[in-house]
């Protein structure tokens, strides 16, 4: 039976309930949660989604990555005009609410660990990063591993390249960027440049590239237990998909092992937890001695390729405001002009 006192309670313990549900809305919010509710729940799925597809063959992922771009994706995002054809090589052009300058352009190598693609999370991430940077963005959709493994990525890639020259566009205008595998062929891309005497572009943004597909690194190890989207064992197979017939410590499929000197500015971003952290930290050293200008952003607490989840990320939102303005520095800057040169292996918070 209800009394006068029960209903006092009961009304004491939902105002309580109500207060402390207002407060940590509040607390996330405003970023005193750290590292945020919603980072800690994408990971408590993304766990679960690793369990889940742990054996899923190549084929289940791409039906998988398809479902999600079917059910994400509105009409509106894909429009047939955006989309061409460069050599045979599929490429859409992603454009800016409010563009700085149309002679500007990023060129994206999307993730995927060279045998899937995820066109839901990169058509919505370039757009993001477009409107942030005021710079239209080429997507290429390289061919993927197995049915094409290497050079095939590279080679896509390259042809893109050429066809931003060709169609007049300047080097010193042209930044290239790329997550996760597409990271490692962003830097890829710039060893081939180097090597066929193609003019550089101004500048490389790397977000949690794989630079080393012979995974020598020890965060392999060290945080194997730590990382909720990746496993060592499921990289090694696309690993060994993409180089085929040839070794993964070839300068082209593992940057790590190639000549940096000479290559263009470059900003690498990368989560403290994931288990391809060495690659981005090494890369960094190697490319600070060899004289590039590098900034290695390092967020403790964040998994592969965190920035690019910045719809569900809040953390995200601090390093892709340093990722376009460090673009748009670089694309707006004149020829002659130095760029500072940054120390490698810096930790980052985004709450500072």
């Amino acid at each position: 039976m209800s009394t006068p006192e029960n209903q006092r309670k009961r009304k004491q313990i939902l105002i309580a309930l109500l207060s402390g549900s207002i407060t940590i809305i509040f607390l996330e919010y405003f970023g005193f949660i750290y590292p945020s509710l919603r980072s800690r729940f994408f990971y408590f799925l993304a766990r679960i989604n690793r369990w889940v597809n742990a054996n899923k063959t190549i084929e289940e992922q791409r039906e998988v990555m398809d479902i999600l771009r079917k059910v994400i994706l509105r009409e509106e995002d894909v429009i047939a005009d955006k989309q061409i054809h460069i050599e045979g090589v599929p490429v859409e052009w992603v454009i800016p609410e409010t563009e700085i300058d149309k002679g500007h352009v990023i060129l994206y190598l999307h993730g995927g660990a060279y045998v899937v693609r995820t066109p839901t999370f990169h058509r919505l991430y370039t757009q993001h990063l477009a409107d942030q940077a005021g710079t239209r963005v080429l997507l290429v959709d390289y061919r993927l591993a197995p049915e094409h493994p290497f050079p095939a990525a590279l080679d896509d890639a390259y042809a893109a390249y050429r066809w931003l020259l060709s169609a007049g566009y300047r080097p010193e205008k042209i930044a290239v960027a790329g997550d996760s595998a597409g990271g490692g062929l962003t830097a890829s891309l710039l060893l081939y440049l180097k090597e066929k005497g193609v003019p550089l572009p101004a500048c490389a943004l790397l977000m949690s590239p794989w630079l080393d597909l012979a995974g020598t690194g020890n965060s392999i190890i060290r945080l194997a237990s730590e990382d909720p989207q990746l496993t060592w064992s499921n990289l090694e197979k696309s690993a060994a998909l993409y180089c085929g017939d040839h070794s993964p410590t070839l300068p082209l499929i593992s940057p790590l092992y190639g000549n940096l000197s000479g290559l263009p500015p470059m900003l690498i971003i990368a989560g403290g937890i994931e288990i391809l952290l060495d690659d981005s930290i090494r890369f960094a050293d190697r490319a600070s001695i060899a004289g590039v200008d590098v900034e290695l952003l390092v967020e403790p607490n964040m998994g592969h390729v965190w920035s690019i989840f910045n719809m569900v990320i809040p953390e995200a939102e601090k390093a892709n405001r340093i990722a376009a303005d460090f673009i748009r520095d670089c694309l707006t800057s004149t020829v002659d002009e130095t760029h500072s040169h940054f120390l490698p292996s810096l930790l980052y918070d985004s709450r500072k």
